[in-house]
């Protein structure tokens, strides 16, 4: 479930951006880049992340470079809500 707010920040065009649930609503979107053997999760919170949400947030995360990268150095960063991707 999302917002209408939200909703035009995932789906750009004929695109919908990789989302991340909290309490199931969309609370942020994600991405993951691979460069000389370390493995980045980038966090793109949609609205503060806070307590036991960033907690799991960053904890399915690690799971999921554990998962889809397990020969590489896994590395999670966040960004502010609201920062355009670098």
């Amino acid at each position: 479930m999302m917002t209408d707010a939200i909703r035009r920040q995932v789906c750009v065009g004929a695109g919908v951006a990789a989302t991340v649930l909290v309490d199931g609503t969309v609370a942020a979107t994600w991405s993951v880049t691979r460069a000389d053997g370390t493995a980045t999760l980038t966090v793109r919170p949609l609205r503060p992340l806070t307590g036991a949400g960033r907690d799991a947030v960053e904890a399915e995360g690690a799971a999921l470079l554990a998962f889809a990268h397990p020969d590489a150095d896994p590395r999670i960063t966040e960004q502010r809500p609201g920062c355009d991707p670098p």
